[in-house]
């Protein structure tokens, strides 16, 4: 019953930081995210099983929305190149790591 209520909690503040990312890209929070928001993704990362999902889960949202883009017109494309193949290096290793936590895996990652 404890860990339902612990997924109920973690699932919860995970909807309120997705909300939150919406919220971001709207005229209203443009430049300001409620201190309420703030508080719960510092929660969030208190638990680090599930920052490290969610982590997993905005790269990969990130990943699929450079795949389907072109080269940004800032950027050449031999740097565009380089730019999607470190996100997708960071996301094997981002996988790898959550599927065997090792303190390796987490200096991987840092690198």
């Amino acid at each position: 019953m404890k860990q339902q209520n612990t997924q109920t909690a973690i699932a919860n503040k995970i909807k309120k930081w997705l909300e939150t990312a919406q919220e971001l890209s709207s005229e209203q929070f443009r430049f300001a995210i409620p201190i309420t928001r703030l508080t719960s993704i510092k929660s969030l990362c208190q638990d680090e099983v599930a920052a490290a999902q969610f982590g997993l889960y905005l790269a990969k949202i990130l990943q699929a929305q450079m795949q389907a883009e072109s080269c940004p017109s800032h950027l050449s494309p031999s740097e565009w190149e380089i730019h999607t193949t470190v996100v997708a290096n960071a996301v094997t290793e981002m996988e790898r790591y959550i599927e065997n936590p090792l303190p390796e895996g987490k200096q991987s990652l840092q690198q």
